[in-house]
């Protein structure tokens, strides 16, 4: 169940941002959500907890896809997959993961890895707008909530 939910959120992904991914922006979002999780799991997360799966990755795409869409258009799904974005991640923050998450895994849904991974798709996204530094402090301000 674990893979088919990670499969499950890359085919949300191709869905909703296929028209503005390219390769070598996946890429990016790819290679500095993985860099920003794997650091920030590193320094705040105790050693006996493992991470496996790709949804702190899928989470990193999204936000990268959300802030290159709010460059490119359409503004307003922009807007939505952003608001959704902050929505969920501030929820698995505050509550926890959504409820029966870690049922259907089998395990305990990483919530660290989700604000990380988030965190490092807005920072590999382009520009500077102020759209970008909103998300790029609003994921940094949900990993240091979730570990304070």
């Amino acid at each position: 169940k674990h893979t088919f939910l990670n499969i499950a959120g890359l085919g949300l992904i191709s869905a909703t941002l296929w028209p503005i991914l390219t390769g070598r922006g996946l890429a990016r979002a790819i290679l500095m959500s993985g860099a920003v999780i794997s650091v920030g799991l590193l320094a705040f997360q105790p050693a006996d907890v493992s991470y496996v799966g790709f949804s702190g990755i899928t989470h990193g795409v999204f936000a990268f896809g959300g802030l290159v869409m709010a460059q490119t258009g359409p503004r307003w799904f922009s807007a939505v997959v952003l608001g959704c974005l902050l929505t969920k991640i501030g929820y698995e923050v505050w509550v926890g993961p959504v409820p029966g998450a870690n049922e259907a895994i089998k395990g305990t849904v990483s919530v660290l890895s989700h604000s990380l991974g988030a965190l490092g798709g807005s920072l590999a996204a382009t520009g500077t707008g102020p759209l970008r530094l909103v998300a790029i402090a609003s994921f940094a301000a949900a990993t240091v909530s979730y570990v304070v």
